[in-house]
């Protein structure tokens, strides 16, 4: 069987301020392993909320930010890491926060050995996938953006595709009212719902290795 086994973790502290005071966020992780015996790394992200309002965008512009030094001091050691950077961005694939800061492409026979590529921006821009719905709009908060080695021919990992996992069983838990439609999550009005499963869609991503 296939299995990640990590060998190193190290955490990466977000510095941001709200209104021009101090604020916090949770913390970037970047965990290195092994994937069926293959060297990889993982950046795990959890951006600002959206909440915060305007406020809240440069916020997630310094994750990105951060994101792309971590990115470039991993590079720097291997320019042929593999690198998967993950999780809820609280921003789309076209934000500046993901397109300008971590300097994501969107097509793959652009993306050099050296960049990451996007896979999230063509499924939301192209064929308007989500995995998350605020007032009715779609948004792809959640996201895998893959470095430019892992779409290397001759790489043993290489990537195949990405997609939104979008069962009907995830979105149709509530027929009836505000939030028919919507994923259905765990939490209505501050309260647990044992019957639910997160107010996101999951997200997941195809990797083949090459086999002597």
């Amino acid at each position: 069987t296939n299995k990640f086994i990590p060998r190193k973790a190290k955490t990466y502290p977000l510095k941001v301020e709200y209104r021009g005071n101090p604020s916090f966020s949770r913390d970037i992780l970047v965990v290195f392993g092994f994937l069926d015996k293959e060297p990889i790394n993982f950046i795990i992200n959890h951006w600002p909320s959206r909440g915060g309002g305007k406020p809240s965008i440069g916020q997630r512009f310094k994750a990105g930010e951060l994101n792309r030094k971590i990115i470039d001091s991993i590079l720097n050691v291997n320019p042929k890491s593999r690198i998967i950077t993950m999780g809820d961005f609280n921003d789309d694939p076209g934000d500046p926060s993901v397109k300008v800061a971590l300097k994501t492409k969107s097509k793959k026979n652009e993306t050099k050995i050296n960049e990451m590529y996007n896979p999230m921006e063509f499924l939301h821009e192209e064929k308007y996938y989500w995995t998350y719905l605020y007032k009715g709009k779609g948004n792809m908060l959640d996201q895998l953006i893959v470095s430019g080695s892992l779409l290397e021919d001759d790489s043993k990992l290489r990537f195949l595709k990405a997609g939104v996992f979008n069962k009907k069983w995830l979105l149709n838990g509530r027929e009836k009212g505000r939030w028919a439609g919507y994923p259905t999550s765990n939490v209505i009005y501050g309260k647990f719902d044992p019957e639910g499963y997160s107010d996101h869609l999951p997200v997941f991503l195809y990797l083949a290795k090459e086999i002597n």
